[in-house]
């Protein structure tokens, strides 16, 4: 494992949270995902100190990543980084700038987050 490194993945889509958890974990992580914004708040409230990374989609079904981000830096635990992860590029509508990164998902965006988390976490 990586220096003891939990990240939390919440996107809805099935694909990118099995494919980014199986590239992660092959990268020495663990890792855990949720698929709804309300799951991944009730993960971080029953351990807040649990995750040192959220890899946050914006557009979820019930909660959008905006709010969550700023639930988790403002209630839940403002050391906790998160990482913006999503198809759209919205770092200038937004307050993104309350995360860590903001990464457009596309080819070489598997890489780029892992470059990310490196530059996080100093490894």
């Amino acid at each position: 494992m990586q220096k003891d490194i939990r990240i939390l993945i919440v996107d809805d889509d099935q694909k990118t949270r099995t494919e980014l958890k199986e590239f992660l974990e092959d990268e020495g992580y663990e890792i855990e995902t949720a698929e709804f914004g309300q799951k991944a708040i009730d993960i971080l409230n029953d351990d807040p100190k649990k995750f040192k990374l959220i890899v946050l989609d914006i557009l979820l079904p019930d909660i959008d990543g905006i709010r969550i981000l700023k639930m988790i830096k403002n209630d839940i635990n403002p050391k906790i980084f998160v990482i913006m992860y999503t198809w759209y590029d919205y770092r200038d509508d937004f307050d993104v700038w309350a995360s860590e990164a903001y990464i457009v998902k596309g080819k070489e965006s598997q890489k780029e987050l892992l470059n990310q988390i490196k530059k996080l976490f100093g490894s």
